[in-house]
């Protein structure tokens, strides 16, 4: 299962469409469109909003982990041209200065940016980034429930110095997403390929728990990232290619390290 997040209902009209997604009759906080492959979540605006949808989607959907996760909405910047479509590689909370780095292990259909969450719209857009109200809360929420690499932000420019926002225009805004819906599409295909490898592959232990002993709850760990490694470095890793090293806790911090190193964020 694929898990749409998006704040506005403008935002959401031309994905239900492209996708033939369903309303549901639950009665919720939130409201869903579902099919076989997707759910679509519309949370409102703001990170509370969001943070909370985000979980809800998860615990209606029966708890999936490893399950692709993209965040889609509006937002602004400084001088890209309206209409244009970014994906996020960092994403900065402004309230706490958190910073996220999603991977971008597949090629990317549309330019990445920095997507900066903000509490309240920010009319001055300061520097190179994309200001939005959501895409931190959303990572930070959905990467929880499995692989970071399947969690991506998805933005499209609304606004910019030249054409600022008085107010949200409901036919603007799904136009907008309308215009990069072949783009979302790339995105849910590479991202349910990855969920699949995921799926279906179990690391096989035997070998790294000849170097060390580990506990379950460090098996579990080893097992995450050698997943994650797999998935960034498309081949399944031997522990005969770390550096020798004596003890569980070193090993678990050195597939870190290599994780850190390729750009992957956990």
């Amino acid at each position: 299962m694929t898990f749409l997040v998006v704040a506005l209902q403008s935002e959401a009209r031309p994905l239900v469409g492209h996708f033939r997604l369903s309303g549901t009759d639950a009665p919720g906080p939130y409201r869903l469109y579902r099919n076989d492959r997707i759910t679509l979540v519309v949370s409102g605006i703001g990170r509370i909003a969001c943070a909370a949808a985000t979980a809800y989607a998860f615990a209606r959907a029966g708890e999936p982990r490893n399950q692709p996760w993209v965040n889609i909405g509006i937002a602004g910047h400084a001088n890209i041209a309206l209409g244009s479509a970014r994906l996020a590689h960092r994403i900065v909370d402004r309230p706490t200065e958190r910073a996220w780095y999603p991977s971008l292990v597949f090629e990317p259909p549309v330019a990445t940016a920095e997507v900066v969450t903000v509490d309240r719209p920010e009319l001055d857009l300061p520097g190179n980034a994309l200001f939005d109200m959501e895409a931190s809360a959303f990572f930070a929420t959905a990467s929880r429930f499995g692989a970071v690499e399947l969690v991506q932000v998805l933005k499209v420019v609304s606004d910019n110095r030249e054409s600022p926002v008085a107010k949200i225009d409901k036919a603007l805004v799904s136009r907008l997403i309308e215009g990069h819906l072949e783009s979302v599409a790339a995105i849910l295909d590479e991202t349910e390929a990855l969920a699949l490898r995921l799926d279906r592959r179990s690391p096989d232990l035997t070998e790294w728990r000849r170097t060390a002993r580990f506990s379950v709850s460090q098996s579990r760990r080893l097992a995450e990232l050698l997943e994650r490694l797999e998935v960034v470095e498309k081949r399944a890793l031997s522990p005969l290619e770390l550096p020798r090293l004596e003890g569980a806790r070193e090993i678990l911090a050195a597939l870190e390290r290599r994780l850190r190193l390729r750009g992957a964020a956990y």
